[in-house]
């Protein structure tokens, strides 16, 4: 992104990485994810290239929110629902990382 910008800065409008094994990931990975995304963008930050990142999500969706929004695509929820249920940085059930 930073190439393709040019001189101009860019944003991140939304950025996340799921913590599902449904999409061969872990807690572990999720947390691996962000720590190299801090470290990679934070030259271009300090170089005010960076202008902001929104983080898709602090908390994950509630389960029935992707199954139906899969039915309603008419989309395989396994891998979607995995995904989306699995975004955020905390757990929807406890509330916790």
């Amino acid at each position: 992104m930073p190439e393709k910008a040019g001189n101009k800065p860019f944003v991140f409008t939304e950025i996340g990485y799921p913590s599902s094994t449904k999409n061969n990931s872990s807690e572990l990975l999720q947390t691996q994810f962000i720590e190299n995304m801090f470290e990679i963008l934070r030259p271009y930050k300090n170089a005010e290239k960076l202008e902001f990142i929104f983080y898709h999500g602090m908390y994950d969706y509630p389960p029935d929110f992707c199954a139906e929004y899969a039915r309603s695509k008419v989309i395989d929820a396994i891998y979607l629902c995995g995904f989306m249920n699995n975004l955020g940085l905390k757990s929807y059930e406890i509330g916790q990382s």
